[in-house]
């Protein structure tokens, strides 16, 4: 069985994960919550730098507030930073964007918009990684 914790995420919740990961938890989730917590790329990027074994993820990316291409590059760094321990929560967002003023009235996401967006951060990711691969293969620093 493996355990896992959800963070309200803070500029110190590297401090929270390293103490779970000598715990034996097996995932750390980061909220994406802007305005209410810090950024959970900068605060994952913070606990991959403390941590060995324990898995990193958003829990959710808000996918109407970020866009694909700089999401995927943010995953993309952080797998840099901790190789295959990076996972990808997506979700509504629902509490980040009513924080933000964002509500229903605001821009929605349909399930093929969803589908489109996800799509699009999966692709961006293998562009990425086949482009690290090449790198890797020839010595060339990313």
């Amino acid at each position: 069985m493996e355990f896992g914790i959800a963070l309200a995420t803070a500029a110190d919740s590297w401090k929270t994960v390293k103490r779970a990961e000598e715990l034996g938890f097996s995932h750390a989730w980061f909220y994406d919550t802007q305005m209410l917590c810090a950024d959970c790329f900068v605060a994952m990027g913070a606990a991959a730098t403390h941590t060995a074994r324990i898995r990193l993820g958003t829990g959710v990316l808000i996918p109407t507030n970020r866009i694909a291409p700089v999401a995927a590059n943010a995953f993309a760094s952080l797998n840099a930073l901790a190789p295959g321990r990076i996972d990808f929560g997506v979700g509504t967002g629902f509490t980040g964007r009513r924080t933000m003023g964002l509500g229903a009235d605001s821009v929605q996401l349909t399930v093929a918009d969803w589908g489109t967006r996800f799509i699009v951060v999966a692709g961006l990711l293998n562009i990425i990684a086949a482009v690290d691969a090449h790198n890797l293969r020839t010595g060339r620093k990313s």
